[in-house]
Formats: C-alpha cells, sequence, structure tokens
C-alpha cells in the first residue's frame, strides 16, 4: 500500500490546521488557502501570487499571529 504525502505541509505541523489549497502558475505564483481552528474559532487565510519559497512558513507565522489578536 502507498503512502500519500499531502502537497500542503501545514497538515504534518498542526492538527488545528484542517484544509487547505495549494497551486500554482507562471502567472499567478503560488497561491495557499489554508483553514485553521482551534478554541471555537475557525480562521481561513488566503494568499496570492507569492514568490516566497517559505509560503508554508509565512502561513504558519499569519496564523498563529491571527490567533493571538
Amino acid at each position: 500500500m502507498a503512502l500519500l504525502e499531502p502537497t500542503d505541509k501545514l497538515l504534518l505541523r498542526s492538527l488545528y490546521f484542517n484544509g487547505m489549497k495549494t497551486g500554482y502558475t507562471d502567472a499567478a505564483g503560488k497561491c495557499l488557502f489554508s483553514s485553521y481552528s482551534k478554541w471555537d474559532r475557525d480562521l481561513i487565510l488566503v494568499q496570492l501570487g507569492s514568490r516566497a519559497s517559505m509560503i508554508f512558513d509565512d502561513a504558519q507565522c499569519m496564523i498563529h499571529w491571527a490567533m493571538e489578536q
């Protein structure tokens, strides 16, 4: 049986990341939609046109910042 690994590395970092969609085109750059649920709060982060090599790290930082607000 083959083991599937998600393209969105956030799913491997925390159980609170519960839904994502990754994408890329030359015109749009890297795109990432992430959802996060913790303490009865649901957050959705949309990153469009990213050229950052660390898009998943950026998403994790922004989500953690938002949770502290």
